[in-house]
This record gives structure tokens, sequence and C-alpha cells, in this order.
């Protein structure tokens, strides 16, 4: 494999920040100009070698260890059968080289990989007509105590030169260092995360990592190209101080860990397939369950109740008798707190008023009488998520109008808070494996309690399906208090009275506008009061749909919908007892009366017409002595039966479609600080489609985009955490600004996930430039976290790796040689030295 620079010049490629590995031909290679008079004998390699601009600066590993910015590798095909292991084979391999080399005139360096390609150990040789170089170098677990600073390198370095002249008709030796300094940040302490029982939280969504994301901080401080004597390093004494350094950059480590947010979304995906999905809330608890629903749980304690599905037995009570009060996963004083919280109740109880009630109007249009849409109740601001107003008010406005089109429910909402609430109860380690059922239980109760006392549940507007069930529930409770106000009312009024009185007007609401009756011009013609429209929700709508569905007949689904418009007929008559069709017809469907023509609409003029069918069989009778068309305790009741014996698999179909969208809300709140880093709209699709299909593979697809942002935002915070310095942090030095900041941390991230993918071992390290180093503003804050007592003791960190370039230009192998480049690149760890040469000699003045 040949490796060559992406420009031809090779003095520009030093400055390029990458290689490329390509096959070539020794022809194609192109051969340097010699940069000055001096070194107009030295061929490219050797023009690489003596040049200082490329220290430290990652190419690949070949290129930090010997200086050469162009190669040829040769790496066995099979790492483990066909590696090269001995002296004696590495020695063929390099002699063959040099045959090929000087028979084809080629100066690109070759090298041969020595052992296994974990120890990135080579070796190798070029030449051209004056000039040969050999490359070679040892790595060990340990080097002698002598060779581990920079004082005794540089007596190794030139005892192997040898240079043949004193030292003071020489060049300068030439150092470059680089030193890395490691912090190590544990892992959060047992009491970091909270996970005990005592609260149970229904604002928000666990999230963050349940470990410490930043596994290390790698600082990496260097001193480029100074002079043998400008440096003192030995044993004893080191004028390598950190904060001298000319160069800073960093790079960081990540930990792996688990996402809260993506565990607790991925516990309830699997709860729908969990082999628990078919049982009911009740089996779970293994309650028993009492005639009127929930009456025993929460009246006076519960009994005969086994904890977690285990047989209810114990040491002290072998026989297993019923005990007045059992534990449950969530202890009753923390589900009564959540439940306060989630119905916005100070202080619930039996008897106490819980609601504010909404005023409901009557609102006429043409035809109906609709109630109108309450204010909705806006409560006081805990949760953590941006509420709508602020959402309109701000840069995520369009967001809020994406979120619109999900099956969802707003922040302020009691559905909303109670899905936070079974969300956090479904996290098993925290308060049990079934905490989530007690909690559906306790929930469906309080609807209960609010339906038998006919109060108005808080905070319900906006759509999904179990907030459907919910406002369609809760004006059910209304609807049957009125009812049962007017209903004795009407047990007064026989159908016989009302045949008497049918030339009475009975059930008026108001004059429609100015108009007056066909057949009676002096007459106005009156609204009446009428039956409210039945509300459905989605799947009500749907298996409405499909029962229309499944009549074959026309007319059989035409009489299906008929009970409407009679009810409205019939409501019509008793308040206009002087009415005919075509009055009727000008109030409830003024599209079919032709104003000019004064006259019906053709479809309203068809034989054997439906409607005109329905007005002569309908009978002048007032809404209120009507047979109801919508049982609003009946619907009610089935409504919290269906609650009340909904399955593991039904509760996760009502909760997930809230759950995810809240999921995607916390990580847009949390992600402000990331600007547009942030792919918002790839959240808001994901979840979109995953909420429109249902299909548990979208939620998994979903699922691994919100993982990706949490991780994303955790990290960030995690080091915007460790790298934010307040103004009373008496440094002189001014604080990172806020740009400086995001611009360090983003690239920090990038820099990491960067090296991740490509997996490859490198033998310097590289990070991101910290400008200024120690007297920037972002240095600073970096000096400031290594001296944190609760990662360093108080004290910078000593250097974790040491490496050294040694550089040095003279004549060899004779005094009368040409001045040829040498070069010596050390690396020193706690379990591994390493050194790499390149040491070069002139053949043509021996």
């Amino acid at each position: 494999t040949y490796c060559y620079p992406d420009v031809v010049s090779v003095s520009q490629a030093r400055r390029v920040p990458y290689m490329m590995l390509l096959e070539v031909k020794a022809d194609d290679v192109v051969k340097e100009k010699p940069n000055s008079e001096s070194d107009e004998h030295l061929p490219a390699f050797a023009i690489d070698m003596s040049d200082a601009e490329v220290d430290f600066v990652y190419h690949s590993n070949i290129t930090s260890m010997f200086g050469v910015s162009e190669y040829i590798l040769f790496a066995p095909a099979d790492q483990i059968d066909d590696a090269i292991m001995t002296e004696d084979q590495k020695n063929v391999v390099i002699s063959a080289f040099r045959v090929a080399q000087h028979s084809v005139d080629c100066e690109v360096p070759m090298f041969i990989q020595f052992g296994h390609i974990e120890r990135q150990l080579f070796f190798g040789t070029s030449c051209n007509k004056s000039i040969v170089a050999h490359y070679g170098g040892s790595h060990l677990r340990k080097g002698q105590m002598r060779h581990m600073h920079l004082s005794g390198l540089l007596d190794l370095f030139k005892e192997h030169v040898k240079c043949p002249l004193s030292l003071l008709e020489t060049d300068d030796i030439r150092v470059s260092v680089q030193f890395d300094y490691t912090i190590k940040f544990a892992s959060f302490p047992p009491g970091e995360i909270d996970d005990s029982n005592e609260t149970l939280d229904c604002y928000s969504l666990p999230f963050g990592s349940r470990d410490e994301p930043i596994s290390e901080f790698n600082l990496i401080a260097s001193w480029p190209n100074m002079k043998e004597e400008m440096i003192n390093e030995n044993e004893y004494h080191s004028d390598l101080d950190l904060l001298s350094a000319f160069n800073w950059s960093g790079a960081i480590d990540f930990r792996y860990t688990e996402g809260l947010l993506d565990y607790v979304l991925m516990r309830v995906i699997d709860l729908h397939r969990s082999k628990v999905s078919s049982e009911n809330a009740f089996s779970l608890l293994d309650v028993r369950q009492y005639p009127k629903a929930f009456g025993q749980l929460t009246d006076g304690g519960i009994k005969n109740i086994r904890f977690a599905g285990a047989p209810n037995t114990s040491i002290t009570n072998p026989g297993g008798l019923p005990l007045d009060e059992v534990l449950m996963p969530i202890a009753k004083s923390v589900l009564k707190r959540c439940m306060d919280r989630v119905f916005e109740v100070a202080d619930f109880s039996e008897e106490a008023d819980v609601s504010g009630s909404f005023n409901q109007l009557l609102k006429s249009t043409p035809g109906s009488a609709v109630r109108s849409s309450p204010e909705p109740h806006v409560p006081h601001q805990t949760s953590s998520y941006t509420s709508e107003s602020e959402m309109c008010d701000s840069e995520l406005s369009s967001v809020y109008a994406t979120i619109r089109q999900n099956k969802w429910t707003p922040p302020d909402s009691v559905t909303f808070r109670f899905v936070m609430a079974f969300a956090n109860a479904s996290v098993d380690h925290v308060f049990g494996p079934y905490a989530f059922a007690q909690v559906w239980l306790e929930f469906v109760a309080r609807l209960r309690t609010y339906y038998d006392k006919t109060k108005d549940l808080p905070g319900l507007w906006i759509r999904q399906l179990i907030f459907e069930k919910e406002e369609f529930f809760d004006a059910q409770s209304d609807q049957s208090d009125t009812s049962s106000n007017g209903s004795r009312k009407s047990l007064a009024v026989g159908t016989s009275s009302i045949v008497k009185s049918s030339s009475e007007p009975v059930g008026r609401l108001h004059p429609f506008g100015e108009m007056r009756l066909l057949k009676h011009e002096d007459t106005p013609l009156y609204v009446p009061v009428t039956q409210d429209r039945s509300p459905m929700t989605e799947d009500m709508v749907d298996e409405y749909t499909n029962y229309l569905s499944s009549l074959d007949d026309g007319e059989a689904r035409v009489k299906a919908q008929l009970d409407v418009l009679c009810s409205d007929m019939q409501a019509f008559k008793a308040a206009n007892p002087k009415c005919c069709l075509e009055d009727f017809i000008r109030w409830h469907s003024p599209k079919d009366w032709l104003d000019e023509e004064e006259c019906l609409s053709e479809r309203m003029q068809l034989p054997d017409n439906t409607w005109v069918k329905c007005w002569n069989e309908a009978m002048p009778i007032p809404v209120i002595n009507q047979a109801r068309l919508f049982n609003e305790s009946k619907i009610a009741e089935e409504i919290l039966s269906l609650l009340e014996n909904a399955t593991v698999q039904q509760m996760v179909d009502f909760v997930r479609p809230v759950l995810f969208v809240a999921a995607v809300l916390q990580i847009i709140e949390k992600g402000k600080c990331m600007r547009d880093l942030l792919n918002k709209q790839l959240l808001l699709d994901s979840v979109y489609r995953a909420n429109r299909s249902g299909s548990r593979d979208d939620y998994v697809e979903a699922l691994k985009h919100i993982k990706a942002a949490e991780l994303f935002v955790s990290q960030y915070s995690s080091l915007y955490s460790k790298l934010r310095l307040s103004e009373s942090s008496g440094s002189l030095i001014e604080p990172p600004s806020e740009n400086d900041l995001f611009s360090f941390i983003t690239s920090l991230i990038e820099d990491a996930s960067s090296k991740r993918e490509s997996n490859e071992r490198n033998v310097i390290s590289r990070g991101v430039p910290i400008f200024g180093a120690s007297d920037g503003p972002v240095g600073n804050a970096v000096r400031i976290m290594l001296e944190r007592s609760d990662v360093t003791g108080g004290k910078l960190p000593a250097p974790a790796r040491r490496q050294y370039i040694i550089r040095w230009s003279v004549p060899r192998p004779s005094a009368h040689s040409r001045m040829v480049p040498q070069r010596l690149f050390a690396s020193i760890e706690q379990e591994e030295f390493r050194l790499c040469g390149a040491f070069a000699e002139d053949t043509v003045y021996i």
C-alpha cells in the first residue's frame, strides 16, 4: 500500500491533516525539489525527516514515528499466520527492499510490519544514489531508568549517531516535546441518581445518563522545536511546566452509559410484549375486584393483596391471613401526593370540592345546539416543559406546529401528568415491576370519584385517545348531573298532554334572525332547543364507521343516521307549531333552500324523500320529553369499565403516543443550549410516523433517534458544567464566552466521535486546539477543571505520557560526509516504552 499526501507538493502536504492510501507504480512518484542550496543533495524523505512543522501533527503512525510523509507499507494478509516475528525474516525483507529501490531508483521509503498489528512496530529503508536511511525501533513494556527522561534520551541519541565532529562544529540539536495530562472522572456515587421511592414525579420524565458520561479528559501540552540547551529535564528536575507550554489541545473519552429516558421508553415498549401484557392491573397486584370497582382500594385499605404477585405469606404470617394494611409497590402517602399533583389538588379528600367548574354555555347554530368549548384552566407552571403560549412566542413555534399533528396532550393537562407518573412508576428498579399498575388503578379510582361527585376534571383540552376518553367522561359527568335534574320535571308531563297542547309553542331558544314562517308571515321562526350531538372519541368514530360499512343496504345506512334528524324535527315542530318542511329546511340545511326560486333543492323534491318521510312521522315533542339520543351515564360507565379492566397492552397503547411526544419535548427543552446541533425535525418526524402507524418497529426506530439525542445532550451538559466558570471564580482571566464554550465543547464531541469510528491505535495524541493555552479563557477554564479537589485533589496532575522528537543534522558516517538528518521519536508511558529512529548516511562521501 502506498501512502502519499492528497497534494503533489510534499511541503504542502505537511499541512494536510490526513493521508490517502493508494496503489501506485514507482514511476508515478513525484520527487520533491530541494528547499535550499544546502539541501540540494537531500531526497524528499530526508527533507521530511528534518522538517519540524509536522512534529506531533497526526497524519499516520508511521509519519508520526519516522517523519516521512509518503511511504509504502507491506503488511501480511493474515495477521496471525503470515506475521514477521523474527530478526532473520525482517532482515531478508529489508534487504529485498534495498535491492528493489536501487533497481528502479525509487526514493519512497518502504516499511514492513513487525509482529502483530497491535504493537505498531515497523522497520524500513529508503535510498537514492547518494543517501540511504534506516528506519527501526523498539517497543517495550519498560525502558531503562536512564532513558526515561530527556537527558538520557539525548545521550542515547548522540551515542547512536556517533557524530565525527565536535559538538561545537555541528548544528544545534532541536527537540520537540509533548506531554499528555489525563484526568479521569469517577462514576456517579450511589446517591447521585435519585432511586428512592419517596417521590413519584408527574411533571417530567427521567433524563440524562445513569452514570458520568465523560470517562476522561486529556490535555495535550507541547513545546515545539526548541534548542537542546533550553530544556533541562532529568530524574530530579524538569523545566517543562504545564502552564508554560506553548500549545494546548484537549480531547475526551466517553464512558458507555445508559440513558434514563431511553430506559423508561424501552421499558414501556417492552411491556407491550411482555408475559404480563394480557393481564390487567387487578391480576398483576392480585387485588380482589369488588362489586363497586376500587371501593376497597380507596376506602380503608386493601384486603387480601399479594405484593407483585408473590404469595401473601411471611415468617410472621405463615398462614397467609388477611392483613389490614398490606404493603403495595408504592407507599400510600407517596401515591396520594402524586395523584393530588396530577389532579391539581392541594388536599384531596372524598368530601373536598376538588374541581373548578367550567361555564357551560349553549350556543345556537343552524340545526343544532352545541356546547361551547370551555376556556382551559391554566395551572401554575410546575412542569419542565415549555407551555403552548411560550412555544408560540419563541423559536419553538414551528416545533409546536408539528407536534399538534400528533396524538398528544399539552404539558399542563391531567392526562400529561398521569402519563408522566405512569412512566416513572414503570422504572422497575425503584418501585418494583408492577408499580405502574397501582398508579393506573389509583388514577381510575380518582376518575370515578370525580364522576360520582359530578365534578369537572382539571385541564382537559386538545386530543389523544386516553385524553379524549377523559374529556368525554368529564362531559358525561356534567350531562348526567343536568339530566338527573331535568328528568324529575319531565316525569310530570305525559305524551297525551303534549298532543293536546301541540298548538302551544314549547322549547324555544330564540328567534332565528328576522325569518318568518312561510305560511304564516306574521309568526317569527324560532330556533328550538335540541339535544347535544353525541360526542365520540377516536375509537368510537372507528367503531361507528365500521358499523355503517357493515350495512349492505343503503337505505339501512341512511336510517341508522336519522335519529338526530328526527329529534331536531320534533323539537322544531314543538317550537314552531305552524311550521312546514320548508321552514325546517331553511333553518337546518340552508343550502337546500333556493331563495331566488323560493323552493326546495332538487334532492329535497325527489319522490319518497327520506327527509319528507321523517318530517311526516315526526311529532311535535320538545327536547325535554324526547328519548335521549345519548346515554351519558352508560357511556361514562363503559369508559370507567374499559380503564378499570384495561390490560397492560391496552395501557401501553393509551399512554405511548403522549409519552413519546413528551420525550421529544423534553429533549428539545434540555437541548436549547445546543442551538441547531440537535436535529429537532428528525425527532418529530420519527415520533409522528410511530404515532400514526402504532407499529412497534416505528417506535423502536423513533427511540433510536431519541437515545442518540439524549446521549448528545448529556455529553454536552456534562462538559458544559465542568468548564463553565462563575463570575465569582476569583480568576484574573475572564471566563470563556458562551460562543467559545459552545465551539470548544461541540468540537470535543465531534473529535471523540471521529476517533471512535476510526478504530485506529494512534501513537500520538491529537485533540481540539485551545487557543491561548493556559492564558486564554478556555484554557483557564480547563486549568481550573484540572485543579478540582474532587478530581485531582486540587493539584495539577502529573503527565500520563511523555513524548519527544529529537532532530539533528550531522555529517555521517565520516567527517567528510555531507550533512544528513537524524531523527529519534520516543514515547514513554507507565506501561509502554517506544523508540523509533530514522538515521541517514551519505553513500557518496564516505
